[in-house]
């Protein structure tokens, strides 16, 4: 018991210590959090889009060798 309440003030005590000298450390892990959320959203989404970029650029590709050839039988 006295245990847990020796650890339990120690925490309050560094809690506390933190609130009181830095304010700002917990707005930047904060912050810090968010950035890396974004982040892997971000990158997900850019391999989402990079698949369907790429699958739009090959079906390019197909309709323009079509027509590139197309026009070689033509001559």
């Amino acid at each position: 018991m006295s245990k847990s309440k020796a650890f339990k003030r120690l925490v309050g005590t560094t809690m506390a210590k933190d609130a009181g000298n830095s304010k700002g450390l917990s707005h930047l892990y904060i912050l810090i959090w968010i950035f890396t959320m974004l982040t892997t959203m971000l990158e997900y989404w850019a391999v989402i889009k990079k698949k369907v970029i790429y699958q739009k650029m090959a079906l390019l590709d197909t309709s323009m060798q079509r027509v590139y050839f197309s026009g070689n039988r033509r001559k």
